[in-house]
């Protein structure tokens, strides 16, 4: 997931997303346009969801966890979410975790600024699986 903001990361948006994919030999993808709160995905569609420094752009605590409930719902059964952002980290931890997943938080200071990434899976019923 990205957010096409022209004062987060000046000169982002399709166009730019396509001319790199070119530049760098990458294979064609499907991109789809849409509100991360909102996403066109059936549920349970993917097996892995990440979300890197896009959270934190959503206004509003019901809102930035809408999005992270969107993330759950598209994911599938003991599939895994990963979402590294620079703020709000324990809110969305809190919430995983209330939701049936089970945490680990990692702590990046080279990043400005500094960073967190949590990454969360739930856990199957019956299957004792664990990230830890």
């Amino acid at each position: 997931m990205d957010k096409w903001s022209g004062w987060d990361l000046g000169g982002n948006g399709r166009e730019a997303f396509e001319q790199n994919r070119l530049a760098e030999g990458a294979p064609g993808i499907d991109l789809y346009d849409g509100l991360a709160q909102d996403m066109p995905f059936p549920d349970e569609t993917f097996d892995l969801v990440i979300s890197h420094f896009v959270v934190h752009n959503i206004s509003g605590r019901k809102e930035r966890e809408r999005a992270i409930a969107e993330m759950v719902r598209v994911l599938k059964p003991g599939g895994t979410l990963v979402v590294s952002d620079i703020k709000n980290m324990s809110q969305y931890r809190k919430f995983l975790e209330e939701n049936g997943f089970q945490t680990r938080t990692y702590s990046f200071y080279h990043t400005f600024p500094f960073s967190k990434l949590i990454i969360a899976v739930r856990t199957p019923v019956g299957t004792g699986r664990s990230i830890c």
